[in-house]
């Protein structure tokens, strides 16, 4: 004998039903997800002590069960197998009809204020499923406008994106202005989600539909999330537009920028930081749009092009000052106390100076926006400074920082690179494989190519190198570095040249022809300017060389570091004149460089440089004291997971013996 299926059971005992119970339950089932008692009572159009009634049926019968009590209470089927089963024996007319009475009955049962409809408390997603599942996409798309402009008010931006987009698909505009204002609040949406591509590319489809007042600001936010988001050639093209619009010069000529930009800080010099406080709304909006236009063009180009960067950051401090609106100043100023650090540790003083203005004047304006810049060009500066350890102090403090924002995507990238290059300038290795995962994801997934190419290149390059992976390192820097998009020579291929160099120099390959073809044009784009990279990149060529065996061009870029006296460069330069003392058989000297050394790395917190000169020194002198060093040095590369320590250490430090 057959044995009846759960759902032809089911199915027998809910067909059995009265018609009004049933419809009841057909209601619940269709709906998806629990429902008001009021809603549904509402829907199925039954006064209050029928529908109990019903429902005290259904709920015998284990057909449905109820939560909650009072005004709160919620119904819905016992079991997914119920729904199951009325759902597979509803067509689709059913369904539609179902669904128009539930979107009637939210409506109906909904609560109203002095304005009209108590939107904060209607379920508008559902009201767009239901109107969407009743076949009319007209009243849909107007409540998923609604429900967009709700779920951004609550920060719940991947939700704003669905329902914005699913309005603009389903019923768009007619009016061009009004298709414009929805396409605006979209491109919102999406930056505010850290989509900066797809932000910008709908900012531009507004720009189609806006009026002629309405276009500069849109132009100008598909600029800069372009920009932000690692998209070079498109943000140029976009942003030359609008720095017209606002009055502002687009210069490509280096000898240009460098020349007014050496009278700009020479204006900057005279006047100092001194400023008359004013209110943002006595500014007019000429000013405005070259103040927002400014930022945009300075914070982007900050860590693509140096120089230009640079000019335009101090073009916009002028300005503010001028301007005398407290949080724009503050906002420039973290600009300046970043550039300012670029010339290393000489402007230190100044550096603070700058630094301590920027807090002060961010916490008088009251705006936790400009407090978390600030805290980002303190972490910027420390790094720029060669204050590694206190860079990875800040860091902490940017991550509580951060939870407070959604849609700070750019400033959280950067705040990320800061905290990897200073993982990477201590030693913190363990750490950097904990994190570099998290920021790569969560970058891939946004399409953010700025970030993924900051986090791929330069020093957190080595992320692939503790896993003893010099492939995947060079050739992930190879496609991110074809994706960047670039007219001109600028940071970023800086960045490639240092990462694949390393992973070279781990393969045992020397990266001297890399390094030299590249040279005149680190040269020519102003970056040997910028103390912190003229001191790595005159270590990456010192190491190059003394690599390629030749001794006594090691040397003199070795010397050439010594000469701006960086606490955390000159071991570095000494761990060089080491190598290439080993090199010509001079033990001793080696000796002496070697733990001189170790001991400015240990008290610059350079840990991941103190083991090798320590694994280096070990293997010099030998016997048991040398043994000792050797296994203190690979427990710690142990300890940090770097996976093969040899060609890690031999990387950093070539020419001793065993390479």
């Amino acid at each position: 004998m057959k044995v009846p299926e759960l759902d032809e059971v089911l199915w027998d005992r809910i067909r059995t039903l009265d018609p009004a119970t049933q419809h009841l339950l057909y209601l619940l089932c269709v709906s998806g997800k629990p429902i008001p008692f009021d809603t549904a009572k509402v829907a199925a159009q039954m006064i209050r002590r029928t529908a109990t009634q019903h429902i005290d049926v259904l709920r015998i019968g284990q057909l449905v069960r109820s939560k909650g009590s009072g005004d709160t209470t919620t119904v819905e089927p016992y079991h997914d197998r119920v729904r199951e089963s009325v759902i597979s024996h509803l067509d689709q007319k059913q369904q539609r009809i179902l669904h128009k009475q539930l979107a009637q009955a939210l409506l109906r049962s909904a609560s109203y204020d002095l304005e009209g409809l108590d939107q904060e408390n209607l379920d508008l997603e559902a009201l767009v499923d239901h109107w969407r599942m009743a076949g009319k996409p007209v009243q849909a798309a107007y409540y998923a406008v609604k429900a967009g402009d709700k779920a951004m008010s609550s920060f719940a931006f991947e939700n704003a994106v669905h329902y914005y987009r699913f309005a603009l698909e389903h019923d768009p505009p007619e009016k061009p202005e009004e298709r414009s204002k929805l396409n605006e609040r979209l491109g919102d949406a999406l930056a505010s989600a850290g989509r900066g591509k797809e932000a910008a590319d709908t900012y531009l489809n507004a720009v189609e539909y806006a009026p002629l007042e309405d276009r500069f600001e849109l132009r100008r936010a598909a600029a800069a999330q372009l920009l932000r988001s690692g998209y070079m050639r498109e943000g140029v093209k976009t942003l030359e537009i609008v720095m017209n619009d606002a009055g502002i010069t687009f210069l490509s000529d280096p000898r240009v920028i460098v020349t007014l930009f050496l009278l700009t800080r020479g204006r900057l010099g005279l006047r100092g930081y001194k400023f008359h406080p004013t209110d943002e709304d006595t500014i007019s909006e000429k000013e405005l749009r070259r103040q927002n236009t400014l930022w945009d063009v300075a914070m982007c180009f900050g860590m693509v092009d140096v120089l230009r960067g640079a000019y335009y950051s101090s073009m916009l401090l002028v300005e503010a000052l001028k301007i005398g609106v407290p949080e724009r100043v503050a906002r420039a100023l973290a600009l300046e106390t970043v550039y300012i650090s670029t010339s290393g540790l000489s402007k230190r003083k100044n550096v603070h100076e700058a630094l301590q203005l920027c807090q002060t004047l961010a916490i008088e304006s009251g705006s936790p926006k400009a407090m978390f810049r600030a805290k980002v060009s303190e972490c910027a500066s420390h790094v720029m400074l060669g204050e590694f350890y206190e860079a990875y102090k800040v860091s902490p403090q940017l991550e509580v920082a951060l939870e407070q924002y959604s849609d700070v995507f750019w400033e959280k990238s950067s705040a990320e690179i800061w905290t990897v290059w200073s993982l990477c300038h201590t030693g913190m290795f363990r750490e950097l494989r904990e994190r570099m995962p998290r920021y790569l994801q969560d970058a891939n997934s946004r399409g953010d190519r700025y970030a993924v190419t900051n986090l791929t290149l330069g020093l957190p390059n080595l992320y692939w190198l503790i896993d003893d992976d010099p492939e995947t390192a060079i050739r992930l820097s190879d496609e991110v570095i074809e994706r960047w998009g670039r007219e001109s020579f600028q940071l970023q291929d800086y960045y490639y040249m240092l990462g694949v160099s390393n992973a070279m120099l781990y393969q045992g390959r020397s990266p001297h022809e890399l390094i030299e073809s590249n040279w005149k044009y680190l040269r020519r784009a102003q970056l040997l300017r910028t103390q912190i990279i003229r001191l790595e990149a005159l270590h990456l060529r010192a190491r190059a060389s003394l690599k390629e065996g030749i001794l006594r061009k090691a040397k003199k870029h070795a010397r050439q570091m010594l000469k701006d006296n960086a606490a955390w460069a000159n071991p570095l330069a000494q761990l060089v004149l080491a190598g290439v003392a080993a090199v010509q058989g001079e033990k001793d000297e080696a000796g002496l460089l070697l733990a001189d050394a170790r001991d400015h790395f240990n008290k610059n917190h350079q840990h991941h440089y103190a083991m090798i000169a320590n694994w280096q020194l070990g293997k010099l002198i030998g016997g048991e004291e040398g043994q000792a060093l050797i296994h203190e040095a690979e427990a710690w590369a142990t300890s940090q997971e770097i996976r093969n320590w040899p060609a890690f250490a031999n990387m950093l430090a070539p020419g001793f013996a065993g390479e």
